[in-house]
């Protein structure tokens, strides 16, 4: 009921507020992680993304995206919470710092906590209940933007997989078919951060086969 609840006042917002500046429609375009099975095909985190929005003096964000499974493309949009501080034991480093002062987005930067995650990403790890007992609640999702402009975003996305391990991935959004050469060094260095192989990086926007959106 709660979840419902959450996803009616989100679709409220959406149809009384207009985005904030820095929203609009992204690709994919890369994706990394330590276990390259997370950036293939039939992953639940291999997204491809469509629309990012900001409402709520960037506080709320929606994003629209693709994961495609058996062939079959399942579209789905998250709603995420940004925390007021930084949880620092989840940031590999603080290298964006300097960037977010350059385009003005420094609200957009930080951690945000995904609302009804287990709806989209059904393999999270699931809690067991604090003083015992057979209920068990599903595990935070956190979305962390290091850096977000009109034409790019690199993120991370970082769960607790139902086997009970830590999973992180590297991704860069763009409004068009790829990003800068500035933004790819940028992207470099966050992966490296990550101790995620370079060469784990996947071009995913070549492989996209779901619909695209018009930018």
């Amino acid at each position: 009921m709660k979840v419902l609840l959450l996803a009616a006042l989100a679709c409220l917002v959406s149809a009384t507020e207009d985005p904030l500046p820095f929203s609009g429609n992204f690709n994919t375009i890369y994706l990394a992680a330590k276990d390259m099975i997370l950036t293939e095909e039939n992953s639940q985190v291999r997204i491809l993304m469509r629309e990012v929005n900001f409402f709520k003096n960037y506080t709320l964000i929606s994003m629209t995206f693709y994961v495609r499974k058996n062939g079959k493309c399942q579209l789905h949009t998250v709603w995420a919470d940004r925390l007021p501080y930084n949880f620092y034991p989840l940031t590999c480093n603080n290298a964006y710092a300097e960037c977010k002062k350059k385009v003005g987005s420094e609200k957009i930067i930080g951690i945000w906590t995904v609302r009804g995650a287990f709806h989209h990403f059904p393999k999270i790890y699931y809690e067991p209940q604090v003083y015992g007992g057979l209920t068990r609640y599903p595990s935070v999702f956190y979305i962390q933007i290091h850096f977000a402009s009109n034409t790019t975003i690199i993120f991370e996305l970082i769960y607790v997989n139902d086997l009970g391990y830590r999973q992180r991935l590297t991704g860069a959004l763009a409004t068009g078919k790829n990003i800068t050469e500035e933004m790819w060094k940028e992207y470099l260095k966050r992966t490296q951060d990550c101790e995620i192989p370079i060469e784990n990086i996947k071009n995913i926007y070549e492989a996209d086969a779901c619909p695209k959106w018009n930018n």
